[in-house]
């Protein structure tokens, strides 16, 4: 089915090469040492943990087994027939979902190309995984119907566990003696949605309270998903599955423990799976016993999230069926999972569920394409709808423009063909090079991005190549200058990305590679972001950087390098704030909160700061609507303050060199200022007043380390807190 889509204008993705299910383009070298180059080292790189259904696949392509003995595999490790290592030869694999390796095998099955034995056995292991409407009706009971009701006899007793249990594993071949399974049930724009769980959990169960947060997770979720439409998510049946796995003896009805802990075994650590029912026009979400003992043990939130996550895939069945399930799944399961991913998180924002594949994001993404990352691909999703201004309803429209056939050259293309894509998937490294990318609920995510391959340039003659690789991949790499040197160097740029590059410290400040360095007064270290949102067929951007570093006997050049104006990064100012903003804190008490035990963090550095410095020794500085964000938060109650400050400020400044420490000073002297600020707390304005004075440290006022070269001025390059930055402003764009 074709239809016409309309998208945002600044919208991106990332996909990389080494995808399962389509062509890919071959990689490139990633740093070439060429006859006069640096030498360049790798960061070492951590085993990669695959979700089921790469397991799977992996094990296909690599020839240890058939697709179809692999599909067979994960199926009888998610019913417990077998063990981790007995399926995967115990490779590493990701916790949490089984409902990649069920959408294969129900593919499998829909190519009618699987011999009979092949196909009798997956219909056996899914027919335990995916009871049919009938089945359950079969198999349940209203849960009404367990109590009694006044002057009625007390129902029958309750079904065997063991009982249940076997007639599960069996496929529901066995006869049905006992209604095994409860039911509670919701109504939502003409669709019903039921919450299965077992009937023999008794009365005061502490499974039974797991109940009420798995239907306040269905309402949210459907709610929202039912507004991004055109379809109201199909009609959903959420079964608590007591399958045991391997931890579960029939015979005895005991389960096994870990003689340490006293926890059971469990094998898989599986927590659910969403489907389409074999009926279709049907979801069916299993939630699997490591999700109840998640729950329990203190993550109810993670609990809820995991809920959210598989009711999106029941969205994405309903609205987006043929782009999920037109293609080659592994082609689609970058944004099939990193989709769902983001949306748990916006139905829970808090619960940071997701922040377990942060690692996998950061260990991959630099080396393969987003498109084999699966959940991992989550922060992108994220980085679209809260710093490229997407919004969750602007993610779903790049999931409608999704290819509904083909393979993974057939992602590429439309992801190439997005507006704005190129722009924005640059944007996105640097933000994650920045340590800014920013979590649904608030702050930024913990995730501390890799080092990259390093080239280092001495004095003399040196040459680096540094390529983008292959498409949407977060190719990056750390240039390293001689100290007290200065170099004159030429960039060659070729083949069609971006390239974009900043001094290790100066958080934010990206531009191009410095033509011209001095490693005596400035950063001797930097930061280069190679990337390309290019459809199939396009030759990879590549820089060539030639370089000529000359020795500098003495430190010569520092004054001269800090005249002229200058402008700071926000988000270097931003990061070094850290966790604690005071006008905040002050503001607290009067909103009748105690300042003790609040989280307290600025969240946005707006509007304009400018500082010129003058070859006479005066220095002038003019703020335009430059000012501060943050929010403070203590038990559950959040107090959001803002304030803004217009005007200038002169001074005038020299430089010292610390004799103990041969750190170089910035130093103001005579100050005068005249500047207003405005306070905005909970929404509303304050009347405008008189700062009295400088309203920052960093404005004319007080000592400042620093180091300086042609492109930034960095203060406090130690500090812990991270430096502030600021960038040059070219003389024709500064004014007289």
């Amino acid at each position: 089915m074709s239809r016409t889509r309309i998208l945002p204008g600044l919208i991106l993705f990332a996909l990389t090469s080494a995808a399962c299910g389509g062509a890919s383009p071959t990689p490139g070298p990633g740093l070439t040492p060429l006859a006069s180059s640096p030498t360049a080292t790798a960061e070492a790189v951590a085993p990669i943990a695959l979700s089921l259904s790469e397991a799977v696949l992996a094990g296909a392509e690599a020839g240890q087994w058939s697709e179809a003995e692999g599909l067979i595999r994960g199926l009888r490790y998610l019913v417990g027939e077998l063990s981790h290592t007995e399926a995967f030869d115990g490779a590493p694999l990701l916790n949490g979902e089984g409902t990649g390796v069920i959408r294969l095998a129900q593919a499998g099955l829909a190519k009618g190309e699987l011999d009979e034995a092949d196909r009798e056995e997956i219909e056996r292991l899914l027919a335990i995984l995916l009871p049919s409407r009938e089945t359950l009706e079969r198999l349940s009971q209203p849960a009404a119907s367990s109590r009694p009701a006044s002057g009625m006899a007390a129902p029958a007793p309750r079904p065997s566990r063991v009982d249940c249990q076997e007639l599960w594993a069996s496929g529901f071949s066995l006869p049905f003696p006992v209604r095994c399974l409860e039911f509670e049930e919701l109504a939502v724009g003409g669709r019903t949605y039921r919450v299965y769980y077992p009937s023999y959990w008794a009365e005061g169960d502490e499974r039974r309270g797991l109940l009420a947060p798995a239907f306040e997770a269905l309402e949210a979720s459907i709610g929202a998903y039912n507004g991004y439409g055109p379809e109201p998510v199909f009609s959903t049946d959420i079964v608590f599955t007591e399958l045991e796995s391997l931890a579960f003896d029939s015979r005895t009805g005991e389960v096994e423990r870990d003689p340490d802990t006293g926890l059971p075994y469990r094998d898989p650590d599986v927590y659910a799976a969403a489907i389409t029912a074999p009926e279709g026009n049907r979801c069916l979400v299993g939630v699997f016993p490591a999700a109840v003992d998640l729950a329990l043990a203190g993550g109810e939130g993670a609990f809820q999230q995991t809920i959210a996550h598989e009711l999106f895939h029941c969205y994405q069945y309903t609205n987006l069926s043929e782009e999920e399930s037109g293609p080659a799944r592994a082609a689609t399961e970058w944004w099939v999972e990193g989709s769902a991913e983001f949306f748990g998180a916006v139905i829970y924002p808090g619960a940071n569920n997701e922040f377990q594949y942060l690692e996998g994001f950061r260990n991959r993404s630099t080396r393969h394409s987003l498109l084999t990352l699966s959940y991992h691909a989550y922060p992108f999703f994220q980085y679209l709808a809260v710093q490229n201004g997407l919004g969750p309803d602007g993610v779903i429209q790049v999931l409608r423009a999704m290819p509904e056939a083909g393979g993974l050259e057939d992602q590429q293309t439309a992801l190439a063909g997005l507006s704005g894509i190129e722009d924005a998937f640059h944007e996105f490294g640097r933000a994650y090079l920045d340590r800014q990318l920013q979590d649904y609920g608030g702050g930024t995510l913990p995730l501390e991005p890799g080092e990259g391959a390093l080239a280092s340039f001495g004095i003399g003659e040196g040459e680096g190549y540094f390529s983008a690789v292959g498409p949407f991949q977060l190719k990056h790499y750390r240039m390293r200058f001689a100290e007290n040197a200065r170099f004159r160097n030429n960039p060659t740029i070729e083949g069609t990305g971006k390239v974009g590059a900043r001094a290790a410290s100066a958080v934010g400040a990206w531009g191009q590679v410095p033509t011209d360095l001095n490693t005596a007064c400035g950063e001797p270290e930097y930061v280069l972001l190679v990337t390309g949102a290019v459809p199939p067929g396009t030759d990879p951007v590549v820089l060539t950087l030639a370089t000529l570093g000359e020795e500098v006997d003495e430190e010569i050049g520092c004054d001269e390098c800090v005249v002229g104006t200058w402008q700071l990064s926000n988000a270097s100012y931003l990061r070094h704030m850290g966790g604690l903003w005071p006008t905040v804190v002050g503001m607290m008490p009067a909103y009748g909160l105690s300042t003790e035990g609040a989280e307290v963090h600025p969240t946005e550095v707006f509007g304009s700061m400018t500082l010129t410095f003058k070859p006479d020794g005066t220095a002038e500085g003019q703020q335009f609507g430059w000012g501060i964000a943050g929010e403070g938060t203590r038990d559950g109650t959040t107090v959001e303050a803002r304030v803004a400050y217009e005007g200038w400020g002169e001074a005038a400044w020299h430089i010292e060199t610390n004799p103990s420490t041969l750190e170089d000073y910035l130093l103001f002297e005579g100050g005068e200022f005249d500047i207003l600020s405005q306070m905005v707390f909970m929404g509303f304005t304050l009347d405008p007043r008189p700062t009295g004075g400088s309203n920052d440290t960093i404005f004319l006022s007080s000592p400042q380390p620093f180091l300086c070269d042609v492109a930034t001025l960095t203060y406090s390059p130690e500090d812990p807190n991270g430096p502030i930055v600021f960038l040059r402003v070219p003389p024709e764009a500064a004014g007289p």
